[in-house]
């Protein structure tokens, strides 16, 4: 009486949990029409770790810093460095989750 329900729990559980798990182990997309390749510990390492980028303000020609209408410090956009960027391919497609504004007193 036992065996339908290990086996609807090995169905709709345990199988879906190590499909999950290989699935993260590849580069799989939920519409893609590329093939999935394996990628191992990369999507990991990619999830656990931090990126950080410091952006330091514009200056102006004559070396202070350019403020915008409310005399706020002007910075760069992020997306000129994270978005196809040869000089910084370790940014490419990061994405912007929180924006804290350091302001300099100049």
């Amino acid at each position: 009486m036992a065996l339908p329900a290990f086996a609807l729990i090995i169905a709709f559980m345990i199988v879906p949990f190590l499909m999950a798990f290989g699935f993260s182990l590849t580069n799989q997309r939920l519409i893609s029409p590329n093939p999935a390749e394996f990628v191992g510990a990369r999507n990991f390492q990619r999830m656990l770790g931090v990126g950080t980028l410091v952006l330091k303000p514009e200056l102006n020609d004559d070396g202070s810093i350019r403020r915008n209408e409310t005399g706020e410090p002007a910075y760069p956009r992020h997306r000129n460095f994270t978005r196809n960027n040869p000089d910084y391919p370790h940014l490419d497609r990061m994405r912007e989750w929180f924006r804290i504004a350091l302001l300099d007193n100049q």
